[in-house]
């Protein structure tokens, strides 16, 4: 926390990534990894399905049947290539506040944009929790990331 910040606190970095480590949505990445690959299997099953259900009822199935389960998982990829970059996005935008020597922020929501430089304290504090607790979830995210894309790329080689 600030000790004399004038940014309103919603804005403050530190305050920033406690709100999103606690949300529903974005704080997969953080937890271990039987949690993290629960979630991932969730969002790729949901992709999947969506997609099987659309190839079977336009009659793929009857001309190609191994195309319906090709499509499947081709859409199932993307759809968590798409989540996993809106999380990869989230995490990088705190991670680049956290680690920041300055920080911009409005007070009235008038585009009158102001820039803080953080004091040492802050600044030591904040760069701490990037590197610490946030570029391990990058990292994570980036892997997982690069996975997905390298297994898409195969499905999409072997339709």
């Amino acid at each position: 926390m600030c000790t004399f910040c004038p940014i309103p606190t919603e804005q403050q970095p530190l305050n920033e990534y406690q709100i999103l480590n606690n949300s529903v949505l974005f704080n997969w990445p953080s937890q271990k990894l039987k949690i993290y690959f629960f979630y991932l299997f969730t969002i790729y099953s949901i992709g999947f399905l969506l997609t099987f259900l659309i190839t079977f009822y336009n009659d793929l199935f009857i001309v190609h049947p191994v195309n319906i389960f090709v499509h499947g998982i081709i859409g199932g990829n993307f759809v968590l290539i798409l989540d996993l970059l809106r999380l990869y996005l989230g995490w990088s935008y705190i991670c680049q506040r956290l680690l920041s020597a300055t920080v911009s922020y409005e007070e009235s929501g008038w585009y009158d944009g102001q820039i803080w430089v953080k004091s040492s304290e802050v600044l030591i504090q904040d760069r701490l929790i990037g590197i610490y607790q946030v570029r391990p979830v990058l990292n994570r995210l980036k892997q997982t990331l690069g996975v997905v894309i390298l297994i898409l790329g195969f499905t999409l080689l072997i339709q």
